[in-house]
């Protein structure tokens, strides 16, 4: 919000899509598995050792948002390697119309057109937090 961009880890893509009657929205939580950091013990001689890791997430969310013939796909996230994963798995090529980062990429009309069971699809490549799925 000081800053007046989004935030980092965020990408936003609009793809044009056949009429659909109503508006509708996906929102998916994700999350990975991030390296842990390790816990040590130390003996009365200085001597220590690790006697487990402390896991720690990195977390997320997907959403998919259609009106009439846009659709928008946000995928955003609190860590870069999360944020990588959602991209190459939302936009494998690289090729999708991008409105952040690099706005000035954004060409009309819009190419190619999606059909409703397309969009759906690319929004469930993404593998929600269980019972984090909204419709």
């Amino acid at each position: 919000m000081t800053t007046d961009t989004p935030p980092a880890n965020l990408t936003v893509w609009a793809a044009s899509c056949d009429p659909h009657p109503s508006a509708r929205t996906r929102h998916y939580k994700v999350a990975i598995e991030m390296p842990g950091t390790p816990i040590t013990e130390a003996d009365d001689d200085g001597d220590t050792w690790v006697i487990s890791v402390e896991s720690k997430q990195s977390l997320g969310h997907v959403t998919t948002i259609v009106i009439n013939h846009l659709a928008l796909f946000i995928a955003e996230a609190d860590s870069e390697e999360l944020h990588t994963s959602l991209v190459t798995q939302i936009d494998p090529t690289g090729t999708a119309t991008k409105l952040w980062p690099n706005p000035n990429q954004f060409n009309w009309p819009l190419s190619p057109v999606l059909t409703p069971d397309q969009v759906d699809n690319i929004g469930s490549l993404i593998q929600p937090i269980p019972s984090t799925a909204t419709r």
